[in-house]
């Protein structure tokens, strides 16, 4: 049965963050990740552990997640075992996770708990409510759901916890700039003006999944809040112009807005030559 979206449809599913992601994408995309479930990557079974036992306690943890010690799936017997795991985790609407991946998000948490940088954001950590409202311009229904917020100066700040390969600030520069999560900062950003009429700062802990699990804080500047925002916001009424013009079925040509037919090949900017000036 194919999906329609409309007002009502909205109603019961409002726009997320990661939804705007995938529409920005194309609105084809968008509508094949409405019935899609994302899968369980390590690294994202490693970054909810993570996240879950920063902010929440055990018994949440345990709600959560299905411990397990991972093991050779190649017998019968050992087959049979691990589909018997799955169901199990299915029936109880719990998330798989080995011993050896509940450990390497354990020590992600103190590395973080004893990073001196990070203890004034950690300060009133409790994870944040959702988020949902109707956006004020394109009478679209949004949420977002912040991991926490804490006072910096008696200034509210809103922070956002990350785990990756590399916590290098460089790299993550690249990482946020890829992943676009600059949307994510607009959605959240949007959230508590409509909500709680604040207009809070925002910081990135970014804690390494390797071995040494360095972290870093990465602050963002005022430009890139406005850019953020400014992006989530004209991304909201572009799905505003695909909603009221039904253009669902449209690829990546709904970038282009009727201006051509084609899209345009550049050079980019870190291009440089290598023998084009050689005589």
């Amino acid at each position: 049965m194919e999906t329609v979206i409309n007002e009502e449809f909205l109603k019961k599913r409002p726009i997320s963050q990661t939804k705007l992601k995938k529409f920005r994408k194309s609105p084809r995309h968008y509508i094949l990740s409405l019935d899609k479930k994302g899968k369980d990557t390590d690294a994202k079974i490693i970054g909810s552990a993570t996240d879950c036992l920063l902010i929440d306690n055990e018994d949440e943890f345990n709600k959560l997640f299905l411990p397990y010690t991972n093991f050779e799936k190649r017998t019968k017997e050992a087959k049979e075992e691990w589909s018997n795991l799955i169901n199990r985790a299915n029936i109880e609407k719990k998330k798989l996770i080995t011993n050896d991946q509940i450990k390497l998000a354990q020590e992600c948490v103190d590395a973080i708990k004893n990073y001196p940088d990070a203890q004034k954001y950690l300060k009133f950590r409790k994870r944040h409510p959702k988020m949902i409202w109707i956006d004020q311009e394109t009478k679209l229904p949004c949420i977002a759901i912040p991991d926490w917020d804490c006072l910096l100066d008696n200034q509210l700040c809103v922070v956002s916890l990350k785990t990756a390969d590399d916590s290098d600030p460089i790299e993550f520069t690249k990482d946020a700039w890829n992943y676009e999560y600059f949307v994510q900062i607009g959605a959240e950003l949007a959230g508590y003006k409509h909500l709680e009429f604040q207009f809070p700062m925002y910081v990135y802990i970014v804690v390494e999944t390797s071995e040494l699990h360095n972290v870093s804080i990465n602050f963002v500047e005022n430009k890139y809040l406005e850019f953020s925002k400014e992006e989530y916001h004209g991304t909201l009424r572009a799905f505003k112009y695909c909603l009221d013009n039904n253009l669902w079925h449209m690829g990546y040509e709904f970038r282009l807005m009727d201006t051509a037919g084609y899209f345009a090949l550049r050079k980019p900017g870190y291009g440089k030559p290598l023998f084009g000036s050689w005589d």
